[in-house]
C-alpha cells in the first residue's frame, strides 16, 4: 500500500520526496519513519492506540469510519503529535 500512496502523491503533487530513514513496521497496523527529520506514522487506527502520542481526534476518527463504510482501506497520517489526516484507498 505504501508504494501506491507514494506513487499517487508524486503524481498529484508533481514532486520528488526525500528518502525516509529509521523505518519500522508494526505488522498489520502500520509504519513509522523519519522524513525530513520528523517522525511520521501511517497506519490503521489501532496503530495509534499502541504508540505514544495524542489519541486520534474524534472528527478524524469519524471520517475514517465513513471511508471504511464506503469500502475503502483507511490509513491515518500523523507527523510528531500532529494528525495530518487520513487516506482512503479503493
Amino acid at each position: 500500500l505504501a508504494q501506491a500512496v507514494v506513487r499517487d502523491a508524486r503524481t498529484r503533487l508533481n514532486t520528488v520526496f526525500s528518502a525516509a530513514t529509521d523505518f519500522s513496521s508494526v505488522t498489520g497496523r502500520g509504519v513509522s519513519a523519519k522524513f525530513e527529520g520528523k517522525t511520521v506514522h501511517i497506519g490503521k487506527s489501532a496503530l495509534f492506540d499502541e504508540i505514544d502520542g495524542p489519541p486520534v481526534p474524534s472528527d478524524l476518527a469519524s471520517r475514517v469510519t465513513e471511508m471504511a463504510a464506503q469500502g475503502r482501506t483507511t490509513m491515518i497520517v500523523r507527523q510528531g503529535d500532529r494528525y495530518l489526516g487520513a487516506i482512503g484507498l479503493m
